[in-house]
């Protein structure tokens, strides 16, 4: 808890002191709150408020809570617990800090946020309208905004110009930074990480140690997992998913119920989509297109304009280019090569 030389004497109550306010501390009397010479806002017995600190006439500060400095606890705010709020800090409208957290420098709390447990809100970060802050070494920083219904929680951070809003929610040791923006309902966990200007949005998710970032779009019912980044001007949209250490970039798009997996690269304007499968050490580049419930894996390439569909299965050495298309229940292996305009439907080629 921060502590500074300014020691406050307890003002003589001005007025009869509100049943709500007795009701904050169980137990408490009229003797036990008095109201801050500025602002004449109240103040509990153990609580701690400078001289030139700022507690409106509807605030409360109680517990063992601390406001310092040139801090403004405003309007129907509360500020409980051991919570401190210092610097040039404001908590309005309706919002609560309380637990041990700390909110300090420029930040705002306001609207009906809260702000609670070992959260940190620091410099210019703001937490409005119903959003929850709340975790063992939460923070929030630079000029971050969360709003809406959105919840920061256990050690996430989320810092620099990003943006949680809606009902997502960034837990675990996730981090959002830059100025990724995360919205509606998508969940950013364990060590995941979203930054860069990349979008994540829709109720997509975000887990593990998958990075997102460049200006990269993750949303639908999308899932980005395990080691997995996805950068550039990508896309995964719809029920897709991208896991393993696969690298999706450029701007390649991967959507429907789509997989890729493994150490697959998905690069330049590439398209997976529908069913469709690409694992192993594959490669798909140009504007080649998976589709169907076509499979691609081990360490084939499919590149140029060629298209690999239906149930058609490319693997070992395989490459599939130029305006080729491989379709049907067509099997290309070992180290075959299907190029030009080849059509290739039903029938093995090693």
């Amino acid at each position: 808890m921060h502590h500074d030389n300014t020691t406050p004497t307890p003002q003589t109550v001005l007025e009869a002191v509100p049943q709500a306010v007795l009701d904050l501390e169980a137990g408490s009397t009229v003797a036990d709150w008095h109201q801050h010479s500025l602002g004449g806002g109240w103040v509990y017995r153990e609580a701690r408020v400078a001289r030139t600190a700022f507690v409106a006439p509807n605030a409360v500060v109680a517990g063992k809570a601390e406001v310092l400095d040139s801090a403004q606890v405003l309007d129907h705010a509360r500020i409980g617990g051991e919570a401190c709020v210092r610097g040039n800090a404001r908590v309005a409208g309706k919002a609560v800090v309380a637990g041990t957290a700390e909110v300090r420098d420029n930040a705002v709390i306001a609207g009906s946020a809260r702000v609670a447990g070992n959260a940190e809100v620091r410099d210019h970060a703001e937490v409005r309208d119903h959003a929850l802050v709340e975790g063992v070494a939460v923070k929030i920083g630079g000029n971050a905004r969360i709003a809406g219904k959105a919840s920061v929680a256990d050690r996430a951070r989320v810092e620099g110009r990003a943006e949680v809003f809606g009902r997502a929610r960034v837990v675990g040791a996730a981090k959002v930074f830059g100025h990724a923006r995360v919205g509606d309902r998508a969940w950013i966990g364990q060590d995941a990480e979203v930054f860069g200007h990349a979008v994540v949005e829709g109720a997509a998710v975000i887990t593990d140690y998958a990075r997102v970032f460049g200006r990269a779009r993750v949303a639908g019912n999308a899932r980005v997992a395990v080691g997995a980044f996805v950068a550039g001007r990508a896309k995964i949209l719809g029920y897709a998913e991208v896991s393993g250490d696969a690298w999706v970039g450029g701007e390649a798009l991967v959507l429907d119920a789509a997989w890729v997996g493994g150490n697959a690269v998905i690069n330049e304007a590439a398209q997976v989509i529908g069913r469709a499968k690409v694992f192993g050490s594959a490669v798909i580049c140009g504007n080649a297109a998976i589709c169907g419930a076509a499979e691609v894996f081990d360490s084939a390439k499919v590149c140029e304009d060629a298209v690999v569909a239906g149930n058609a299965e490319v693997c070992g050495h395989a490459r599939v280019f130029g305006a080729a298309m491989v379709y049907g229940d067509a099997w290309v292996a070992a180290d075959a090569q299907v190029g030009g305009t080849d059509r290739l439907c039903r029938r093995p080629l090693t």
